[in-house]
């Protein structure tokens, strides 16, 4: 943004709500909404205050969206880094008003601990990295507990395990014989 924002904003986003908050350069409240989590609503709520706007959300799973949506109005978003927001805001009183307010505040005063903003082309590889992640982290988590139980037992194969312990490996993928010894050799 050329010009330095004249409204500052702090989104407390939910799975079914969004909690907004509007400050001024001088702190004082412009407007506090609850809205629908949709873009419909999102847009309107904006749009209704002139001047140069910045706006904060937490980063949480569903921030891609909102970003989206306030992109085209002109709206700057930042993101805040939750665990750095709660380091600096221990409130007694925790509501989603609070929050709206307390990152609206931070975000006006330049003391918003922020996130990294990917960019737009790199989304969808983070993702299915992030996804794949964690699928190695089950398996890896799976053929572990397998491994355990056949050390546990003192036994080299899951058709030699007690019955039950049979049943427990079965809801893992069964690891190779080639798996069993490079992982005992290392």
């Amino acid at each position: 943004m050329d010009n330095a924002p004249t409204l500052f904003t702090g989104l407390d986003l939910h799975k079914r709500t969004i909690v907004a908050t509007t400050l001024d350069a001088h702190g004082q409240q412009i407007e506090h909404a609850t809205l629908p989590c949709h873009r419909d609503a999102l847009r309107p709520y904006f749009a209704r205050h002139d001047g140069e706007h910045c706006a904060t959300v937490e980063a949480t799973t569903g921030w891609y969206w909102v970003k989206d949506t306030l992109a085209p109005l002109g709206v700057e978003l930042r993101l805040a880094h939750a665990k750095g927001v709660r380091a600096i805001t221990t409130a007694k009183v925790k509501t989603d008003a609070a929050d709206a307010l307390t990152l609206a505040q931070l975000l006006r005063v330049d003391m918003l601990p922020q996130a990294h903003i990917i960019g737009d082309e790199l989304r969808p590889l983070r993702d299915v990295l992030r996804s794949r992640l964690r699928l190695v982290e089950r398996r890896v988590a799976a053929l572990n507990s397998i491994h355990r139980l056949l050390e546990k037992m003192n036994v080299a194969d899951v058709a030699d395990l007690p019955d039950l312990m049979q049943l427990q490996a079965q809801v893992s993928p069964r690891p190779s014989h080639a798996t069993r010894h490079a992982d005992q050799g290392s």
